[in-house]
C-alpha cells in the first residue's frame, strides 16, 4: 500500500489498492463490527471512522442509533460508502487533512487497517487530534 506522505502516490494508487483488497477490508470491517457491541456506551455516539471504505462498519453503526462519520482517501471507496451509508457523513480525504480543518470532536474513533500506513512523524498529530475520544479502536491485519 503507498503511504500518503510520499509525494509520488497518486490517489489511483489507493482506489487501485482498494478494488484490489476489497475482501480483507471487509474481513476488518467485520472484525470491528463483532468487537464494538463489547464497548458499552450511554447512548448514542459521535463517531469517526478513518479509512472506511465502503461504508459497511458505518453503517451498522449509524443502523445502531450512532452519528457516523466516514473518512477515506480513496474516491472509489468514498462513492461505494456513500450508496451503502447514506445516513453517515462521508468525507473522501487525507485523515490527518481531515482532522486538522476539524473542530469537531468525536466520542469514538476508529482505525481499520490504516494504523500500518501511519508514519512516526504522523502518530503524534494523529493521537493529538484523537485525544478527547472515550474510545481509540485500532484494528490492522498481516499483509
Amino acid at each position: 500500500m503507498p503511504h500518503v506522505a510520499d509525494k509520488k502516490v497518486t490517489v489511483a494508487d489507493f482506489d487501485h489498492e482498494y478494488v484490489a483488497n476489497a475482501s480483507r477490508y471487509a474481513q476488518c470491517e467485520e472484525r470491528i463490527r463483532e468487537f464494538f457491541p463489547l464497548c458499552e456506551f450511554d447512548g448514542p455516539k459521535r463517531v469517526l471512522d478513518i479509512g472506511a471504505g465502503a461504508g459497511w462498519l458505518g453503517r451498522h453503526l449509524a443502523d445502531q442509533g450512532h452519528d457516523v462519520t466516514l473518512v477515506d482517501l480513496s474516491p472509489e471507496a468514498v462513492k461505494i460508502a456513500r450508496r451503502v451509508a447514506p445516513e453517515c457523513e462521508v468525507v473522501c480525504a487525507d485523515m490527518l487533512d481531515f482532522l486538522r480543518g476539524n473542530e469537531e470532536r468525536f466520542d469514538v474513533v476508529v482505525l481499520t487497517d490504516v494504523v500500518e500506513e501511519i508514519y512516526q512523524d504522523q502518530l503524534d498529530p494523529l493521537l493529538e487530534m484523537t485525544k478527547g475520544a472515550e474510545v481509540l479502536i485500532l484494528s490492522t491485519s498481516t499483509h
